[in-house]
């Protein structure tokens, strides 16, 4: 890999199921272990509480699903939804 290693946290669709959190820090401490890439986490995290649980676990997390659930949702709402989504992850992570 160059630039950063992405970690997929479960097996499965992305957005979907719950992510381990010991398991995943588990796993991050391994790939510290094999290279000094930045590691960032990915696949399970849909909200503001699963983002803390794995925020100090990585150098960064991304979130996917969840954001393009909400913006194929209603497009009157879309605006609503991203902006409490948003705000949610952001407080999370500050």
């Amino acid at each position: 890999a160059s630039g950063y290693v992405y970690y997929i946290s479960l097996k499965g669709i992305t957005g979907a199921n719950s992510i381990n959190v010991d398991e995943v820090k588990n796993k991050v401490l391994k790939l510290r272990e094999l290279t000094e890439l930045p590691v960032v986490i990915g696949f399970g995290i849909k909200d503001g509480s699963t983002a803390s649980s794995v925020k100090d676990l990585a150098d960064g997390i991304v979130v996917g699903s969840t954001l393009v659930d909400i913006m194929g949702g209603n497009k009157e709402e879309i605006e609503k939804h991203l902006s409490i989504k948003i705000n949610d992850l952001s407080r999370a992570l500050n």
